[in-house]
């Protein structure tokens, strides 16, 4: 079962494999036809290519399951796929669960193997996260790098009743694929100050960096820091864009008090 989602999946034959993989060429295809740049596959957070490397979410005896290798064969083969539509021309990226939060799931060595295969294959890139996960809040922590001080400054009330959440939560897994495998790492999850930023960097621990909510808050934040802005980004990772998903369209809803007024109304009493 999908501890996020609720749902317990049902086993796919050879052939609907087999539609899925096609799929993934057929999706990749179009955005190359659109003008995109490159393709950024999603292996990880729980997704279908991070359960099928899981052996807590692949119980599967075939040649889909039951070892690394095979588990992992999934993944291979949607990349072959799309590399076999776009040419060799095209970038093709993914993000790889490295490791899973859960009991019995991939562990580091797994998932760095897995990126080496996936290397092998002419992969340009790798973002690391979380595999197979109990709740999106480990993939899109809270509070990330707010100190009280400034939860106070900027009315981030919940904050003060919580610990403020660590920068850079995923280094350890880039760390552990750049020990490993030679291959462009791309770091995302929590970095919140160009320090912080530089400093893994310099390190070599990652290549690139790559940030979600701060975008959300500040569509230009990568032009600023270009420009030579340094210190905090603006987002609080207060989790109120996450909430809303699905719902409304995608902001900031702290960036005026009439989107607060909104949420609070939402949370507090359109859900009762």
């Amino acid at each position: 079962p999908n501890a996020m989602f609720d749902r317990t999946p049902s086993e796919l034959t050879d052939a609907d494999i087999g539609e899925i993989i096609a799929a993934f060429g057929a999706a990749a295809g179009r955005a190359k036809l659109a003008g995109f740049d490159g393709i950024h596959l999603h292996g990880g957070n729980g997704y279908l290519l991070s359960e099928f490397a899981s052996p807590h979410a692949n119980r599967r005896t075939d040649s889909w399951g039951s070892d690394a290798e095979r588990r992992g064969r999934f993944f291979v083969e949607v990349y072959q796929s799309v590399r076999n539509v776009v040419g060799d021309d095209m970038p093709v990226t993914a993000r790889v669960g490295i490791a899973d939060s859960v009991d019995g799931g991939l562990t580091i060595e797994e998932g760095v193997g897995l990126v080496g295969r996936l290397r092998e294959q002419g992969l340009d890139a790798v973002e690391t996260t979380l595999g197979v996960m109990t709740s999106y809040l480990q993939n899109i922590r809270p509070y990330v790098g707010v100190t009280a001080r400034r939860a106070w400054a900027t009315g981030l009330a919940p904050r003060l009743f919580q610990p403020a959440g660590a920068e850079a939560y995923y280094r350890p897994l880039a760390h552990a694929v750049k020990q490993s495998v030679d291959i462009p790492v791309i770091l995302i999850g929590g970095l919140r100050t160009t320090e912080t930023m530089a400093q893994i960097l310099h390190s070599g621990d990652a290549d690139f960096i790559a940030m979600a909510r701060p975008f959300i808050r500040e569509p230009d934040i990568a032009k600023q820091i270009g420009a030579g802005r340094r210190g905090l980004v603006d987002c609080v990772s207060c989790n109120i864009c996450l909430y809303h998903d699905g719902r409304d369209p995608l902001k900031c809803w702290r960036k005026q008090w009439r989107s607060l007024a909104r949420h609070a109304y939402d949370r507090y009493w359109r859900d009762r």
